[in-house]
């Protein structure tokens, strides 16, 4: 008897990502092309004004793979803003089993994903980045949101914004209906929300690539003092809504 496949929903945020995307999209399209899983892939163009919503355009009309484009042209939401909107798109679905998130810019190379993917089961999976992979400034932003869940939950969890997840089902609407509609870090409410609800969770070792210089969206041409000044920002607005 063949076993059925499971269905697996992709949501990515992406804004300005025109250097990663055909990378990113061909990562995905080879999950299902090995038959890891029959794929749905959700993105949310965040206001975008480079070339990363014609490159999905293009790969979509050649591609197999089920692709679907929410479109925001006003204001720029943020990576947490767009990835609220996507759990939302996901409640939608129907005959889903799994639901993974990441980041555009993910530079987790295929057998690593493979791997990751292949850990599936009932509760959640959460990739277990080294510290410092994803570049300085974004590991000293990820150390100040573990202080703030420890200071809040009183539990100590390593990488607490880690974007690379992947939920059964079951596990994704209990935790996701609980996220606020206007935050800029679901990521760690999600995470609040599993240690609250004690959802099962695997810890998966990845390898990403390093980050040229921070090169991501946020910091790309940033001046230390700008991102410094970013840090704190973001660090204040993150612990007044965790609270």
């Amino acid at each position: 008897m063949i076993k059925e496949i499971d269905n697996l929903l992709v949501l990515i945020p992406f804004f300005n990502e025109q250097k990663n995307m055909l990378k990113l999209l061909k990562l995905i399209e080879s999950i299902e092309v090995e038959s890891l899983f029959n794929v749905k892939l959700i993105f949310h163009n965040d206001n975008s004004n480079d070339n990363t919503l014609e490159i999905i355009e293009n790969f979509k009309a050649s591609s197999n793979l089920d692709i679907f484009i929410m479109n925001n042209f006003n204001k720029n939401l943020g990576h947490g803003g767009s990835l609220v909107k996507l759990s939302r798109q996901a409640f939608d679905n129907e005959n889903l089993d799994y639901i993974l998130t990441l980041d555009s810019d993910s530079s987790i190379n295929q057998s690593d994903l493979f791997t990751f993917l292949s850990n599936k089961y009932h509760g959640v999976v959460f990739a277990k980045r080294s510290r410092f992979n994803d570049g300085l400034f974004r590991a000293m932003i990820t150390l100040i949101l573990e202080v703030i869940i420890f200071f809040t939950s009183g539990k100590l969890w390593r990488d607490v914004n880690c974007p690379l997840r992947l939920y059964s089902d079951s596990s994704f609407n209990k935790i996701w209906k609980h996220i606020p509609e206007e935050t800029s870090i679901p990521n760690v409410f999600s995470t609040k929300e599993i240690l609250k609800q004690k959802i099962s969770v695997k810890r998966v070792n990845i390898r990403e690539s390093n980050l040229e210089n921070n090169d991501g969206v946020t910091w790309n041409g940033k001046s230390k003092f700008t991102k410094y000044k970013k840090i704190l920002i973001f660090s204040f607005k993150a612990f007044k809504e965790i609270l």
